[in-house]
């Protein structure tokens, strides 16, 4: 005859849910929690990782040593502690290449402009978009109404200056990626991408031309004029100029403005290797 006493289930209950595994995406998020933990000092304790994330000590420890064996942290010598490893900086390295790339742009967007008066913009791939991250609207005396507003915003691939500009010019299976995404968009604006022989007749046009330029559009009179930024292949972003199409045409803009925007742009690689942003070979 089997025993029970009051309680028992309960405990017998908490202890097979102790035995259970626990799922890998939970394993994953404990890792990354313990990284944040990390990242905050120098040198952290066991201990401190414990009281900050409520964990067993025995799960912290072996998720710190799965970490060590991956080179994502490192354990110090006479039990000082833990700190990150090398490694880490990889899982950042998209995001701090984004922010580098308009820090460095900033200033030299900014005497682009002083001196040919026409606004520059710079956006960075986000998706199956492209995000405007800054723009010289504010000291551009030929801007166009409402181009403050693009700032931040998500503008599409398939018609924009910048989108263009990245898709033509990006690594090929970067641009297959994006272009599989575009196929299986239902947004009007990214429709084209299911017609290949456009996509692949536009792109190559942009190549043989050296930049993209704005899908004509009734309803806005502003056309854009954009190159990449690249570094060892990749693109970093793009850099856009707006015009008005009604007093002046894609032609005259590139002869008087293409070569000043390549300059830029490769002054904004400069910057960021001189930073320490990128590195070259």
């Amino acid at each position: 005859m089997e025993l029970s006493l009051p309680g028992m289930d309960a405990i017998k209950t908490r202890t097979d849910r102790r035995r259970l595994p626990t799922p890998p995406s939970e394993v994953l998020l404990r890792g990354l929690e313990l990284l944040e933990v990390l990242n905050r000092r120098q040198v952290t304790r066991v201990s401190t990782i414990v009281d900050t994330t409520g964990l067993p000590k025995a799960s912290v420890v072996r998720i710190l040593r799965v970490l060590e064996s991956a080179a994502y942290v490192r354990r110090l010598p006479k039990r000082r502690g833990y700190s990150v490893d090398e490694r880490v900086r990889a899982l950042s390295s998209g995001y701090r290449t984004e922010e580098a790339v308009v820090t460095a742009a900033r200033p030299i967007l900014a005497a682009f402009t002083a001196r040919y008066k026409w606004p520059l913009a710079i956006g960075t791939r986000d998706g199956l978009t492209i995000r405007v991250r800054d723009e010289t609207i504010l000291v551009s005396p030929f801007a166009a109404t409402g181009d403050d507003s693009f700032v931040g915003r998500r503008i599409p691939m398939l018609i924009s200056a910048l989108g263009r500009a990245h898709l033509a010019f990006c690594p090929d299976d970067e641009r297959r990626e994006i272009v599989s995404g575009l196929t299986a968009s239902t947004r009007d604006y990214d429709l084209p991408a299911r017609d290949a022989r456009y996509v692949s007749g536009l792109l190559a046009s942009i190549r043989r031309k050296g930049y993209a330029v704005t899908e004509p559009n009734r309803n806005d009179q502003a056309f854009g004029l954009a190159l990449p930024v690249r570094h060892e292949g990749r693109v970093l972003a793009c850099v856009c100029l707006r015009y008005l199409g009604k007093s002046s045409s894609e032609a005259m803009v590139a002869q008087r403005y293409l070569e000043p925007m390549k300059d830029a742009v490769r002054a904004i690689s400069a910057a960021m290797i001189a930073a320490g942003s990128v590195t070259l070979g």
